[in-house]
């Protein structure tokens, strides 16, 4: 999986990644781990090149169209 969308701007950056096919998940409860945890290491990543900006994660779910934002909280627990 990569990044579908990013979206800088002065407040901060949103991440944005879609999710689509038939086991596209309908929850964020749902999400695969591989998903998560790669969520999380661009949001490491970009934590480190926009310093002075908020970061922020969502997954576009598109078997039922929904934006699932996710705390970087949730997110931190996913990294190595």
């Amino acid at each position: 999986d990569t990044i579908d969308r990013l979206v800088v701007k002065e407040e901060g950056v949103l991440l944005v990644n879609f999710l689509y096919g038939s086991d596209s998940p309908t929850a964020a409860s749902k999400i695969r781990h591989c998903a998560l945890m790669e969520m999380a290491a661009s949001q490491a990543l970009m934590k480190q090149i926009y310093s002075d900006r908020l970061i922020e994660c969502a997954f576009l779910l598109l078997k039922e169209p929904k934006l699932e934002q996710l705390p970087s909280s949730e997110l931190e627990k996913w990294l190595p």
